[in-house]
């Protein structure tokens, strides 16, 4: 990405900058860069659409926990972010945890 396209990205907030801090910002001139307006990085990352269904939708429609909805995610996720193997020992990770959860309670 080029810098002007970036610059044309990138929206300057000055009202978040803390006027005692000049220096603040990444031109050093006080202003503060927002996240580059592309909502679907943050609403509906490729990493977690299927086919037919979103990964949160899948969560929340059988009503998982926080542990359990995370070993889902990862598991539905694995092989469409960086590393696989990485993603399933996560899951396997929360599983476990979860697992661990019942033995405390029996």
């Amino acid at each position: 990405m080029t810098k002007d396209k970036l610059s044309k990205i990138m929206k300057p907030i000055k009202s978040m900058v803390n006027p005692t801090c000049p220096s603040a910002g990444p031109t050093g001139k006080g202003e503060v860069f927002m996240i580059p307006d592309i909502p679907e990085l943050i609403n509906h990352p490729s990493h977690y659409q299927g086919k037919q269904f979103e990964v949160i939708d899948v969560i929340e429609d059988f009503d998982l926990n926080f542990k359990l909805g995370n070993a889902v995610k990862y598991i539905l996720r694995a092989g469409k972010k960086d590393n696989s193997q990485e993603d399933l020992k996560k899951a396997h990770w929360y599983l476990e945890r979860e697992i661990s959860s019942y033995k405390e309670k029996n």
